[in-house]
């Protein structure tokens, strides 16, 4: 999305921020401590009035992380180690997870996937963060049926077998997926 409409872009690993301090790798490390003064996110909402910014895995963060970022999300302000604050609200920042999709079902209300959701984000202590589902707004996408699974596994199969490589090579990809195996891929 970022490169369609020609934004810079900043991705974030959710599942690599579970401790508490990891934020100071975001943002800086405090005065006093070992560690650059200014982090990776706040250089680069320092330098791009304009982005986007996609955490991944957001519901895998330490739940000192999501608070630690909460004026970031709310109104792109940015706090480094250092003190120094920088605003840009015209950042958009995108979080994807997997929280609660195995419940997701076809045709619940907005209001019932945010509570869904407000059920997965908790803090150290096991209580609802409702208050982080709160700033964003979810959209759900359910898996796939098998069938449709299957459908776009031929169709890569067969776009992989009219390559050059392939073809030149007299490659054949066999068009038939044995079922055992579209189930596995399926299930993975």
């Amino acid at each position: 999305l970022a490169q369609a409409v020609g934004m810079s872009f900043f991705f974030i690993e959710g599942s690599q921020y579970t401790e508490p301090h990891s934020l100071a790798r975001l943002t800086g490390s405090p005065t006093g401590y070992e560690g650059p003064d200014e982090g990776p996110l706040y250089l680069f909402a320092k330098d791009n009035p304009v982005g986007l910014v996609f955490i991944d895995e957001l519901d895998k963060m330490h739940p000192e992380v999501l608070s630690g970022l909460m004026n970031f999300v709310d109104m792109g302000t940015i706090t480094a180690g250092n003190a120094k604050t920088v605003r840009r609200p015209g950042l958009i920042i995108a979080g994807a997870t997997n929280a609660g999709a195995e419940e997701l079902k076809p045709g619940m209300s907005l209001r019932d996937v945010k509570e869904l959701l407000a059920q997965r984000f908790v803090d150290g202590k096991g209580r609802k963060r409702p208050e982080i589902v709160s700033r964003f707004e979810p959209i759900p996408m359910l898996a796939i049926d098998l069938e449709s699974f299957r459908d776009v596994l031929l169709l890569n199969m067969k776009q992989i077998g009219a390559r050059h490589g392939f073809v030149t090579a007299n490659l054949r990809l066999n068009p038939e997926i044995d079922p055992a195996v579209l189930k596995l891929l399926y299930d993975s």
